[in-house]
C-alpha cells in the first residue's frame, strides 16, 4: 500500500478529463459549504457546483465571489 504522502502527491497532479458536477443539499453552511469550497479549490474552479439551501442569499453570497454563476430561485 502506498504511503499517504504519495497518494496526496498523486492526487494533486491528476487532472480529470471531464468537468465534475456536484449537488450540495444544505450547502449554505457547515460541512456542505466546506466540501463545496474544497471541490472548488481541488478543481481550480473547473467544476459545476449546485448549492441547495433554505437561505438563498447565503448561496448567492458564496457564489458571487466567482466569475461564473447562475442563481435560480
Amino acid at each position: 500500500m502506498p504511503s499517504l504522502s504519495i497518494v496526496r502527491a498523486t492526487n494533486l497532479v491528476s487532472v480529470p478529463n471531464y468537468q465534475p458536477t456536484a449537488l450540495f443539499v444544505g450547502g449554505t453552511s457547515g460541512i456542505g459549504q466546506a466540501i463545496a469550497e474544497a471541490l472548488v479549490q481541488a478543481t481550480s474552479g473547473k467544476s459545476h457546483i449546485i448549492l441547495c439551501g433554505l437561505r438563498a442569499m447565503r448561496c448567492y453570497t458564496h457564489v458571487k465571489r466567482t466569475k461564473h454563476y447562475i442563481v435560480a430561485r
